[in-house]
């Protein structure tokens, strides 16, 4: 993207990103609300690349008895939240799940937000809470960090209509190492491209995680998603042992 179109995309992002922070505004969506058939199709697509996972290894470990705490970074209008609540709830675990979206006050074509649609996905998992707040100011613990397509280049950020300032991925990964509590300690990610997947490892890798399973999830004719999910779960990386058996 030449520089003067970065740039002036940029002040254009800052300008409306501030307005949207400054004006927020709630259109609550009533129970049992009719959500858009995109973010159903979504949902099963989310559910098909994480069931990819060996979760059953994955969690071995982790006391049943001990409610997981999950934490959802960009959650966007957290669809995830009911997806994630089941796939735990097919291992037998409880789980408290947080969803983080930087730009929860993005209107959508009806006049909701992010944040209206945030609230009602968290309404439909056992428990869990929206909350529009950049993710380097959260400083509660967790035990799994889902991060899908954390942004690492500068087109993404701006064609989601944030500012370059927002382009953070080095302090985003470190973050999240530091909220991630053993014996669990896991990181989801995904991305679009072997280029982004290349970039994100090498940050991954900077601030203390290991790769133990890779999983890459392909579209297909009938599907929302165009472009592949190249997943990765993650450990810290003095935390492997106790689940890989060195």
């Amino acid at each position: 993207m030449p520089s003067l179109r970065r740039h002036w995309k940029d002040l254009r992002n800052r300008l409306f990103f501030a307005l949207r922070s400054r004006a927020p505004w709630r259109r609550p969506l009533p129970p049992g609300a009719r959500v858009p058939r995109r973010e159903v199709l979504l949902q099963h697509e989310l559910g098909d690349f994480l069931r990819g996972f060996d979760w059953a290894t994955a969690l071995a470990r982790w006391d049943r008895e001990t409610r997981l705490r999950a934490l959802d970074v960009g959650a966007r209008n957290f669809a995830l939240a009911p997806v994630l609540d089941a796939l735990l709830a097919e291992e037998g675990i409880a789980v408290e799940i947080d969803g983080v979206e930087i730009d929860p006050n993005r209107a959508l074509w009806n006049l909701r937000t992010r944040g209206d649609y945030g609230r009602y996905f968290a309404s439909h998992a056992r428990q869990a809470r929206y909350h529009g707040m950049d993710f380097l100011a959260w400083t509660e613990p967790a035990d799994l960090i889902v991060l899908l397509n954390p942004f690492v280049t500068p087109a993404p950020v701006l064609a989601w209509g944030l500012p370059l300032s927002c382009l953070r991925p080095e302090a985003i990964f470190a973050h999240a190492r530091r909220l991630l509590r053993p014996p669990l300690a896991l990181l989801v990610t995904c991305h679009p491209s072997e280029t982004e997947l290349g970039l994100a490892s090498e940050l991954a890798a900077r601030a203390g995680f290991t790769a133990i399973e890779r999983r890459n999830w392909k579209p297909g004719p009938a599907t929302l998603q165009r472009r592949p999910r190249l997943g990765v779960l993650w450990k810290a990386a003095h935390l492997t042992g106790s689940l890989l058996g060195a």
